[in-house]
């Protein structure tokens, strides 16, 4: 985990999907201690056929999706018209920032 003490997204907000099938010593501890604002962990490989329960899936949905479905998960309702309005906002401008302004 030295390496992420150089990582530009350190601070960024993290939800890990371990796949390795081998035991894992105190893997939480060491990832929160590299990523201190790591949301969850979830490990499919572990246990297959839980994969998925109680997380939030992400492969198949846009950033938008993500930010509503762990805004459900967290409160237990949707996002308003005007947070909707909010994220697309912050995405818009996150994405402007990652290419310099060339959208």
């Amino acid at each position: 985990m030295a390496q992420a003490d150089n990582d530009p997204a350190r601070q960024d907000y993290l939800w890990a999907e371990l796949t390795d099938r081998g035991a894992l010593f105190d893997y939480a501890a060491a990832l929160r201690a590299a990523y201190p604002n790591l949301l969850n962990i979830t490990r499919s490989a572990w246990n297959p056929d839980r994969a998925g329960e109680g997380g939030i899936e992400i492969r198949s949905k846009s950033d938008q999706q993500i930010i509503a479905s762990f805004f459900r998960h967290v409160t237990g309702s949707e996002l308003s018209q005007d947070e909707e309005q909010l994220v697309l906002a912050t995405l818009d401008t996150l994405r402007a920032d990652q290419t310099g302004g060339l959208l």
